[in-house]
């Protein structure tokens, strides 16, 4: 199934196909900006395109070469597709690609849906192995074996990639008294501050665990995060026992910061 999702009106998305001589007719649906109340980078248009595909929001992959158009595929949970005609590969990456290519031609050829997950889960693996994700993600596995955990056994490592380049990392030390464990994220946060000052800024935040499913920051951790992020910092939660890797922005595991 194919759906074209634009935010300019109905009148300008049928002259621009006029232009390129497609016929509207190769997709499923067509959603435009004036049908909807909230345009990119709202994730609105591509829930309804979803809807309209009789598609879940996980079943639906964007493919997106603007930075607003992938802040919006992210913000409705879907996978997306950089496209590095207008921006860097990694200006898309930091703005929710799950991976990005030149152009269609480099993403090969496929004759089903199974094919397609396939090509799009290689896709993915080499653009964490190749990218700042797998270094991130290399740190924070390496941090997390250096957890203090006796209580719980559970150790986290962290690692926090700022505006300027620098990566920080942290891991979880708990305390007999409970109240005075320190996470992972927060471990992190507290270093790049330190190092960077309180001008500091966040682009991505690798966390890792031994868990079976890959955990996320706690509810306080994501609060003291959001001082130093914007809605799109990154984030990428892995788990070193079953090497899965699940990928957010930062609005959607807070969506409603606490700001005085």
């Amino acid at each position: 199934k194919l759906a074209v999702a634009t935010s300019s009106d109905r009148k300008k998305f049928l002259s621009s196909m006029a232009e390129t001589g497609l016929d509207i007719n190769l997709f499923d649906a067509v959603i435009c900006g004036d049908e909807v109340v909230q345009t990119k980078p709202s994730g609105d248009i591509y829930r309804y395109a979803a809807a309209k595909l009789c598609l879940s929001y996980e079943e639906t992959i964007v493919a997106e070469d603007a930075l607003n158009g992938l802040s919006a595929a992210r913000d409705a949970s879907c996978s997306a597709i950089g496209i590095s005609t207008s921006f860097s590969p990694e200006e898309l990456l930091l703005s929710g690609a799950d991976f990005v290519i030149p152009s269609f031609e480099n993403f090969g050829d496929f004759s089903s849906v199974e094919d397609f997950n396939v090509l799009v889960e290689k896709k993915i693996q080499d653009t964490v192995d190749s990218t700042f994700i797998g270094k991130l993600v290399d740190e924070a596995s390496k941090t997390m074996l250096k957890a203090y955990a006796p209580y719980s056994k559970f150790r986290v490592g962290a690692a926090i990639m700022t505006d300027k380049g620098g990566i920080y990392h942290g891991c979880n030390v708990e305390n007999a008294s409970f109240g005075a464990t320190r996470c992972a994220e927060q471990g992190a946060t507290l270093a790049a501050l330190a190092s960077e000052g309180p001008s500091v800024r966040f682009k991505a935040l690798a966390v890792a665990t031994e868990s079976d499913e890959p955990a996320p920051p706690c509810a306080i951790c994501r609060q003291i995060l959001s001082e130093f992020s914007n809605p799109d910092l990154q984030i990428y939660l892995y788990s070193i026992k079953t090497k899965k890797l699940l990928h957010y922005s930062f609005s959607k595991l807070l969506p409603k910061v606490f700001i005085l």
